[in-house]
């Protein structure tokens, strides 16, 4: 086998033109690459309003293609009902890795949100050519317990004049019954009206379509249960169809149906993105062939011989005995049998070849590194070929089977040297601890060999009840099997990944995810990218003033002097922009008789998420799931802390300052502390001339002369990361109970392969079982991941 990048470059050019040729085969109208990917992840999955949300960010980037660098995350809470942001923040990116966090607003409704981060390079569009979307659930939190509602339109029994809609009560802990639950709904400009619900919270909402008056579609749910209340909305569609949901999708072996050969097909049947067990009909020209159906996950396979210029469909047989019918891609014009009988393989791959007649095809390999490597053989009726992969790095490669004229036959994927993995061990000094304990992590990462590495590790440890595995991702998976995603819009299935113990879960996750981690971007070249900046603009009793001003900048307790240019514009550095989370930063006009000038923020990037989609999240699966029951059973209802408490139940009165800081970004915690690093929710503003306690001792407040300044908007700033504390030496020393449902959160922790690499943290008063999750990189490039749980009991 000869390594050849040119003869690949002409294979590669080939396959996609003949692609094009290839009847069934969709190609973009433009080419479409990923030149910059944000992998996101968080402490969990569930939050309440009010609640700290950490984060840590991977970009993966296209260097030859990206040639400047991206030094600002942008950070937003996405709300897909009233199609907004919900809060947006800035942070750099050093080395292509970014972490901070964001407070969640107290307005949040019950419901799904998503998670969008985009770097500040753009192309022409003014779409951001770096992109990453995580989704999260918030639950509405009153009281000392949480839960949220699950609203979900019946396709099944809905129709264009009634719309049904299923309402369940969802706890955050184990609750069997919601006796004399109760919920009101309403569409816009109608009045409410009142369902009450079985002893299990659920019940049916029926809309006629008549009464959606407005051009806002949203419906309106508030849930009462035990003197609490959650407000919850569903967006209702204009075109309601019971068969919309379900559909079809079809994987040929070696990607085209060969004319003239037995073919195999794997199938997959999703009703609402949910893989769901069917019958079918198989249909050569509408004529019933064969009867085929799927499994539990929705997947299955059957055999077709193909004729030339015969149309192939499968009719979904339906309980009500309507049939929906889905086509298979068209018959190749040429082809032949090709199967590879393991697809995940360590060392060497097989492959099956069948032909009718004696011919000369090529077989191109493509690794992870793009490098092919490429042999030419011949085919008399049947051909068994064992390849060695020694020269092939770990992870997704491409195969190929093209003729002579670089035609391709066949094509699919396998996964190269699988066990050659790092190994991840993470271990606790015990399984079970007590309330304000102490706990040991010990984390050691080897390669394949055993030997020792370096590594940097995100760290995690919160209440399993705020996990939701449905929409759990992890670096390795998303490093090995994601990135073939967005390079190929329909990603080869094949029977034996679906059924690979090892692989079900990722290749699954990674199909059902194509065009939703990231954006793809069409027909950029190098260079055509535009790098936004700040930029301040002098005005005065609202209008726009185009002269030189000096300025000075006020930042924490520096402050530095600068000058607009003739057009009265001053553009800020990211520097300049940097501050520590929770603070401010002024502008004000030097000189007696500018007190009049004020300047206007210029900030293209903080509207950059108008410009794109956000995708729809699909759940991903999941093997070996925990029983969540069976781990919840003996939980104890989440309780929150009195410091969260509190500024909850405050923040519905009209406190002022109650919940923000002022606008120099200082706040005092409930027990008098200044801009206390443990409560970094605000209790009330200090006072100039009052003496406060802070972790450095006493001081007098000096005050904050804000009104005479002018600060600019937060979502502009930059912000440096805030330590997470968790229950620190203060919070173990506090007569309070504090409960909290993250206990640790150490982004990019670096692990030394000569260290003992022992974390310590403590529980809180908050019982229950904790996942502890680690996910990073190795000194060798390779990713890894693992969870650990505990128990925190009485």
């Amino acid at each position: 086998m000869v390594k050849n990048m040119l003869l690949v470059v002409l294979l590669l050019v080939a396959y996609m033109a003949g692609a094009q040729k290839q009847p069934g085969k969709t190609l973009q109208p433009a080419p479409l690459s990923v030149l910059q990917k944000i992998y996101l992840t968080t402490d969990k999955i569930i939050y309440t309003p009010n609640e700290q949300l950490w984060f840590a960010a991977y970009l993966f980037e296209h260097r030859s293609m990206v040639r400047d660098t991206a030094d600002v995350l942008t950070l937003g809470l996405y709300d897909p009902v009233s199609d907004r942001m919900m809060t947006l923040k800035k942070f750099p990116i050093y080395n292509r890795i970014a972490t901070g966090n964001i407070l969640l607003p107290d307005s949040l409704i019950a419901g799904s949100y998503s998670l969008v981060a985009y770097t500040n390079i753009l192309d022409t569009r003014n779409i951001p050519v770096g992109t990453g979307f995580k989704p999260l659930t918030i639950y509405a939190r009153t009281g000392d317990k949480a839960f949220t509602t699950s609203l979900h339109i019946l396709d099944s029994i809905s129709t264009d004049d009634k719309i049904a809609i299923r309402h369940e009560i969802v706890p955050e802990s184990y609750q069997l019954t919601f006796k004399d639950a109760r919920t009101r709904y309403q569409l816009p400009g109608e009045k409410w009206r009142t369902l009450d619900l079985d002893n299990y919270g659920k019940g049916i909402i029926y809309i006629n379509s008549k009464d959606i008056k407005t051009a806002n579609r949203s419906l309106s749910v508030i849930t009462v249960y035990n003197g609490d209340t959650v407000r919850n909305r569903i967006r209702i569609p204009e075109n309601i169809r019971p068969k919309a949901s379900l559909s079809a999708s079809f994987y040929p072996e070696g990607g085209f149906l060969a004319p003239g050969y037995t073919n195999r097909v794997f199938w997959e049947v999703a009703d609402k993105h949910t893989a769901t067990s069917t019958r079918a009909l198989l249909l050569e020209n509408d004529q019933v062939i064969d009867t085929i159906e799927t499994i539990a996950n929705g997947t299955s396979s059957f055999y077709v011989t193909a004729k030339a210029g015969r149309q192939y469909a499968v009719a979904l047989d339906l309980p009500n005995s309507n049939h929906i019918k889905f086509p298979l891609p068209p018959v190749a014009s040429d082809g032949l049998r090709f199967e590879i009988p393991d697809i995940v393989v360590n060392d060497s791959l097989t492959i099956e070849l069948w032909s009718k007649e004696k011919r000369t095809v090529k077989l191109m390999m493509v690794d992870v590194t793009g490098l092919p490597s490429v042999h030419q053989l011949d085919i008399n009726a049947y051909k068994k070929l064992t390849v060695l992969l020694d020269d092939f790095a770990r992870g997704l490669c491409k195969v190929f089977i093209t003729d002579e004229q670089n035609k391709v036959l066949a094509r699919s994927y396998f996964f190269a040297h699988y066990k050659s993995r790092n190994q991840l061990h993470v271990e606790t000094d015990r399984a079970i601890y007590k309330t304000r304990d102490s706990v040991a992590l010990k984390v050691t990462i080897a390669d394949k060999s055993g030997n020792p590495l370096n590594s940097i590790a995100t760290i995690s440890c919160a209440l399993l009840s705020r996990i939701n595995f449905a929409m759990m991702k992890s670096v390795e998976s998303d490093h090995d099997l994601g990135m073939v995603a967005y390079n190929e819009p329909s990603f080869l299935k094949r029977q034996n990944i679906l059924e690979s113990s090892v692989l079900l879960g990722h290749i699954i996750r990674m199909k059902n995810m194509e065009q939703t981690d990231t954006l793809l971007i069409a027909g950029d070249t190098p260079g055509s990218f535009i790098k936004p900046v700040v930029q301040l603009k002098l005005a005065r009793f609202g209008k726009r003033e185009k002269k030189p001003m000096d300025l000075v900048l006020f930042k924490e307790s520096n402050f530095s002097f600068l000058k607009t240019n003739e057009e009265g514009i001053l553009p800020l550095s990211n520097d300049e922009l940097l501050v520590n989370d929770g603070r401010k930063i002024f502008v004000k006009g030097m000189g007696k008789k500018n007190g009049d000038y004020y300047v206007q923020t210029e900030d293209s990037l903080v509207m950059v998420h108008s410009n794109f989609e956000v995708p729809v999240y699909k759940p991903l699966y999941r093997e070996q799931q925990p029983d969540l029951l069976a781990l919840l059973k003996t939980d104890k209802t989440e309780k929150f802390s009195s410091t969260m408490e509190t500024v909850i139940v405050r923040s519905k009165r009209d406190y002022g300052a109650m919940g923000r800081a002022n606008p120099c970004g200082d706040y005092v915690c409930q027990y008098n502390i200044l801009n206390c690093p443990n409560h970094i929710i605000p209790y009330k503003w200090p006072v100039r001339g009052q003496r406060y306690r802070t972790f450095n001792g006493e001081l007098i407040y000096q005050g904050c002369d804000y009104e005479n300044n002018m600060y600019l908007p937060s979502a502009s700033l930059v912000y440096l990361p805030r330590t997470f504390l968790g229950m620190d030496t203060t919070l173990l020393k506090q007569e309070f109970p504090e409960y909290l449902s993250t206990l640790l959160w150490q982004p990019f922790k670096k692990l030394r392969k000569d260290g003992d690499n022992q974390l310590i943290f403590h529980t809180s008063d908050q019982k229950g079982v904790y996942l502890i999750t680690v996910q990073g990189f190795a000194e060798n490039g390779q990713p890894f991941y693992g969870e650990k749980m505990i128990r925190v009991e009485d």
